[in-house]
C-alpha cells in the first residue's frame, strides 16, 4: 500500500480526514490510507488534493473515498501562494477605461451582462480567484482558477437563493474547487456541478458573454467599459508568469493519459452526456465538429495567446462556411463574430465549454475522447 504522505517534504505532522474521522500521524509513520477509511459521506473523484496551497499524492485510495490533508507546517523555500491568501471580492470596486493602469499585453475576463461590459485583470484575480458581482437584477461570479487556465462567469442564483461564492482551501486534479457561503457545499469547475453539501449535483449556470483577451483588445473594443480595481490598482502582479512557461503540472502533477502531453492547452466540453478535448492547434484557422444535427465551430487565431479564448459556436441549422478566408455562418448569411463577446442571435449561440490544461481535465474525466 503506497502511503498517503508520499512525496511531502519539509512537513511535521498532518491531519487526515475521512469523512467524519480524523487521524494526525507524522510524516515517518508512512500511513496506509485504507485502514482509515470509515463513515464516509461523499465520493473522492480526484487524484490530488491541495491545501494552503501545498500539494499531496493520494493514491491507493478508492473512489468512495475522501482524503483531505492539512500540513501544519509550510515546506521550506516554497514560492507559492498561500491559501490563507486567497479571499473573494465581495464588493468589488470599478474604475473608467481612461483611469485603469494596465499593461497592454496583460490579459482580462471581459463580461457584458444586462448590456453593460466589465473587465477583471486575471493577474489581480490571481489572489482572490473569485469576484461575486451584479448587474441589474443578474448577480454572477467572475471565477478565475490559474493553475489549470479555467475562467468562467457563473450566476449566484439557485433555487432562488443568492449565493456568495469563494475559493475552497483545496484544488482537486490542480483545479479551483468552489465553496459558496450559504450551504458550505463544494463546486467543481472540472465538473461543471456541485460535488457535495446541500447543492450537491446542482449543475454551474454559465454565463456565455464573456471572453479573455488582451486589455489592449478590449479597451479598444469596448472603451465604455467599467474596469475592477482593488486597493486602488487595476493590475496584479504576474505570479503564474514560470508556470505558464513550464511544461511541467503544478508541482509536479502529470496526466496519467499519455494521448496529450501534460500541459497541452485544450478546449474541453460536454456533448451527448460524453467528455471531449480539442488540442488548441487543432483550431488554429477554425474547425467545424458535427454531431447529430449540431454543428460545432471552434477557433484560435493564429499564434494566439495562451489566456485567450477560444471562440465556440453552436448552430442546429445548417452550420458553418468559409469563404475567401473567412468564416459565415449559414443560418445567418453573416461573418461569424471572432473578436471580442461572442455574438447572439436566435440562429447562432456561444457553445459552453472553457479552455484549460490536458492533466486538469483527464485526471477529472478519464474517459474523455479526443478530437483531432
Amino acid at each position: 500500500m503506497t502511503s498517503i504522505l508520499q512525496n511531502v517534504q519539509g512537513v511535521e505532522s498532518v491531519n487526515v480526514q475521512f469523512a467524519k474521522n480524523t487521524a494526525s500521524v507524522k510524516a515517518s509513520d508512512g500511513l496506509e490510507p485504507q485502514k482509515l477509511i470509515q463513515a464516509l459521506k461523499r465520493p473522492y473523484s480526484g487524484k490530488l488534493i491541495r491545501v494552503n496551497k501545498s500539494q499531496t499524492k493520494v493514491t491507493s485510495v478508492d473512489n468512495n473515498t475522501e482524503a483531505q490533508v492539512e500540513r501544519k507546517t509550510q515546506q521550506k523555500g516554497q514560492n507559492s501562494i498561500s491559501r490563507d491568501d486567497i479571499s473573494a471580492i465581495d464588493r468589488p470596486n470599478f474604475v473608467s477605461v481612461s483611469e485603469a493602469k494596465i499593461s497592454s499585453d496583460s490579459h482580462v475576463l471581459g463580461v457584458r451582462v444586462e448590456k453593460e461590459f466589465r473587465a477583471y485583470n486575471l493577474n489581480l484575480l490571481n489572489l482572490h480567484e473569485v469576484v461575486n458581482d451584479r448587474i441589474g437584477k443578474t448577480s454572477f461570479a467572475v471565477v478565475w482558477s490559474p493553475s489549470s487556465n479555467t475562467a468562467l462567469v457563473v450566476n449566484r442564483t439557485y433555487n432562488g437563493k443568492v449565493l456568495h461564492f469563494e475559493a475552497s482551501d483545496e484544488l482537486v486534479n490542480a483545479a479551483l474547487i468552489l465553496t459558496d457561503q450559504e450551504t458550505n457545499s463544494r463546486w467543481s469547475i472540472m465538473e461543471g456541478k456541485a460535488i457535495s453539501g446541500k447543492m450537491a449535483g446542482t449543475k454551474l449556470s454559465i454565463i456565455k458573454n464573456s471572453t479573455k483577451t488582451s486589455w489592449a483588445g478590449w479597451k479598444n473594443k469596448y472603451p465604455k467599459s467599467k474596469v475592477l480595481s482593488v486597493d486602488g490598482k487595476e493590475e496584479g502582479e504576474n505570479l503564474y508568469k514560470d508556470y505558464f512557461k513550464s511544461s511541467e503540472g503544478l508541482e509536479g502533477l502529470r496526466a496519467s493519459d499519455y494521448r496529450l502531453r501534460t500541459k497541452k492547452p485544450i478546449f474541453a466540453f460536454q456533448a451527448s452526456k460524453k467528455k471531449y478535448a480539442i488540442a488548441h492547434s487543432s483550431i488554429v484557422g477554425g474547425k467545424i465538429i458535427k454531431f447529430g444535427k449540431a454543428h460545432i465551430f471552434l477557433y484560435r487565431k493564429n499564434r494566439a495567446d495562451l489566456q485567450d479564448s477560444t471562440y465556440a459556436y453552436l448552430s442546429l441549422g445548417k452550420g458553418f462556411q468559409k469563404k475567401q478566408g473567412q468564416w459565415f455562418s449559414l443560418d445567418t448569411k453573416k461573418k461569424v463574430k471572432l473578436s471580442g463577446i461572442p455574438s447572439l442571435s436566435r440562429e447562432l449561440k456561444p457553445f459552453k465549454g472553457f479552455d484549460t490544461f490536458w492533466y486538469n481535465w483527464s485526471l477529472t474525466h478519464p474517459e474523455v475522447e479526443i478530437l483531432k
